[in-house]
């Protein structure tokens, strides 16, 4: 933590799980409410005097989630100058801040979104000094000193197109990807694309040409691929231990971090950390355009002449898919290597001031459509739609007070969800889900030294999996679903239909304080984020139908989960329950291993009784 002026260190509580009282079977007897209450007691104050003695030792780093610039103000001899005066400006500020030298001649600006910022220093009998183009980004610190020379006239010296800034106090291992440097660098319009392009990330599969609309990609971190999170506009959208429930708006970001490793306090897990912000609109207004489209003219064709022949290799020991016609049982060739027939990508925003200087708006809407073929399933077409609606209003109460609201629907659409060759459309899954993230928010900078953040917000989760039939929790006239364990093939219904709601309400508030003593410059955070996690199933009832062959009897089988309820403490504090009752399925399967000597003879019985529409549990 020592060091010279300008070393920094960063003090908070992290956020590492604790159970208030022990996980027990179902079976087991229930503890008293009086035994857990005096487990709370022993355990909450022996958890924070732990996290209190450990978190001297954490990394130090920039903690906050916008960005800081700091500088110390000299004259041509290097003494400290006090009294100077230093605005910042730029675009994504509503209204221009000012702040004054300190004895030390220092200054501070402990929290600024991300953008461009001009910054000016000004002291009676001096030149007057622009620093101009400074690029800012999400969890930076940025040090910006000056240096004013003696002047007996009025003048200002403006300086450009100097050497970028590098932030060099904080730890974290990542990239940090501008709306600049998203619309210049070549990728496929989503996240994953840009993923790829960052260190320490390494990804299961690339998009070509579209090619994952629709699809998340898989990734590990350093080695890790669980414990991910992620936090758009700061609201925790994380899809159980590490995934994400919704595409994105990608002409929406203002910027997006990936962190891969040394995050910040609000990463409670190993995993990568995926902060994204959202654009805030601005004192002019402005608009922005995006449309492109794919077709089968635009399309190429590269297959390898080796791949045309069922089975074939090429000369680097690559081998062509299998794929059967389901009519006749012949084995083909790959005939395509991309079987998307249309795709089209549309997005438009558009942002400016309600009231100049004191309220701003942002508006954005994208549609992501895709349409493609099934290798081998000639006729059958597959659609994936993808849906942004986003709006953020930026109100300036004070100079020192921002109120942000924000509120986005991400919807996905798919009739012919898992289709391939071993589903076909009976079998596959109809869904129309949606998923809404949004906040209020509360901002107020104390002091030069003091930031306040609170925010409540609230994500919703919305995933619905009908039958392709019926379109809705309606079962009537769905065939009973059938699997060949061989061969993996299905007919009939899938066995998965539900509609399931995930609803998590939260709260988060953190406060920051720099000190400048003890040989160097700290900072110093605490913060809390709490959660609930609540989720609802609408199931396809219960039918166990009998199925038998000449080799075994068995039932459809049954899952169950226990409940589980989980307190956890630290700097981002999480509180989280989940309750899973056991449910059954209405897709009968049929068992028994094939055996050359007696082969399998599958039938099921009749007796199924299904219902008529999902129930819930």
């Amino acid at each position: 933590m020592g060091g010279g002026r300008g070393d920094s260190a960063a003090v908070f509580i992290s956020s590492v799980p604790f159970h208030a009282f022990p996980l027990r079977s179902p079976l087991s007897p229930r503890t008293p409410r009086k035994r857990r209450s005096v487990m709370r007691q022993r355990v909450y104050p022996v958890a924070l005097v732990a996290l209190l003695l450990l978190a001297p030792a954490l990394p130090a780093g920039s903690q906050e989630l916008r960005g800081r610039i700091t500088g110390v103000v000299t004259d041509n001899t290097g003494a400290v100058l006090p009294g100077a005066s230093v605005t910042i400006a730029g675009p994504a500020l509503i209204q221009p801040q000012t702040a004054v030298t300190a004895a030390d001649g220092t200054y501070r600006y402990p929290a600024l979104p991300p953008g461009l910022y001009t910054v000016t220093f000004e002291l009676a009998g001096f030149q007057t000094l622009k620093r101009e183009e400074i690029r800012l980004g999400l969890n930076q610190t940025l040090g910006v000193d000056a240096q004013l020379q003696l002047s007996s006239l009025q003048e200002t010296v403006t300086i450009t197109g100097e050497s970028p800034t590098v932030d060099i106090k904080s730890t974290t291992v990542g990239t940090n990807f501008t709306k600049e440097l998203l619309q210049d660098i070549p990728n496929a319009r989503d996240v994953w694309a840009a993923m790829a392009q960052a260190p320490g990330f390494q990804m299961t599969a690339y998009d070509v040409g579209g090619s994952h609309t629709g699809t998340q990609t898989g990734y590990q971190t350093y080695g890790v691929g669980d414990q991910n999170k992620t936090l758009l506009e700061g609201i925790n959208v994380t899809e159980g231990t590490g995934g994400n429930a919704g595409y994105f708006d990608f002409g929406s970001f203002e910027e997006f971090q990936l962190g891969g490793s040394g995050n910040m306090g609000e990463q409670s897990g190993l995993g990568a950390f995926l902060n994204l912000t959202i654009k805030s609109g601005g004192d002019t207004f402005g608009a922005q355009v995006y449309y492109d489209i794919v077709g089968d003219k635009t399309l190429s064709n590269n297959v390898p002449d080796a791949f045309r022949t069922p089975g074939g290799v090429d000369s680097r020991g690559f081998k062509a898919p299998t794929i059967v016609d389901l009519a006749t049982g012949q084995r083909l060739g790959l005939s395509r290597g991309n079987p998307i027939t249309k795709q089209y990508d549309f997005n438009v925003n558009a942002g400016g001031p309600i009231k100049k200087g004191k309220l701003w708006f942002f508006l954005s809407y994208r549609d992501n459509n895709q349409y493609k073929t099934i290798l081998g399933l000639p006729g059958e077409v597959a659609q994936s739609q993808l849906l942004n609606k986003t709006a953020k209003v930026t109100y300036q109460l004070t100079k020192s007070n921002q109120v942000i609201g924000f509120y986005n629907v991400r919807s996905k659409f798919q009739p012919l969800r898992d289709l391939s060759l071993a589903i076909p459309v009976s079998a596959a899954n109809w869904q129309d889900s949606k998923n809404r993230p949004q906040k209020i928010e509360w901002t107020s900078t104390l002091s030069s030294r003091a930031f306040l953040d609170l925010q409540a917000s609230h994500w919703g989760n919305y995933f619905p999996l009908y039958p392709t039939q019926t379109k809705s929790t309606s079962v009537e006239g769905v065939p009973v679903g059938r699997i060949d364990l061989d061969t993996s093939q299905q007919s009939g219904a899938s066995d998965y239909y539900h509609n399931r709601t995930t609803l998590k309400p939260q709260f988060s508030g953190a406060l920051s304080y720099f000190v400048d003593r003890f040989a160097g410059s700290h900072n110093f955070k605490i913060g809390a984020e709490v959660y609930r996690v609540r989720r609802n199933f609408l199931l396809a009832g219960r039918c166990r139908a009998k199925s038998t062959s000449t080799t075994r009897r068995t039932r459809a089988p049954t899952i169950r989960r226990r409940p589980i309820s989980t307190l956890r403490m630290g700097g981002a504090s999480h509180v989280a329950s989940q309750s899973t009752p056991a449910f059954g399925s209405i897709a009968t399967r049929s068992v028994g291993p094939r055996t050359a000597s007696r082969p399998s003879r599958r039938r099921t019985s009749s007796r199924c009784r299904r219902p008529k529409r999902l129930s819930s549990i």
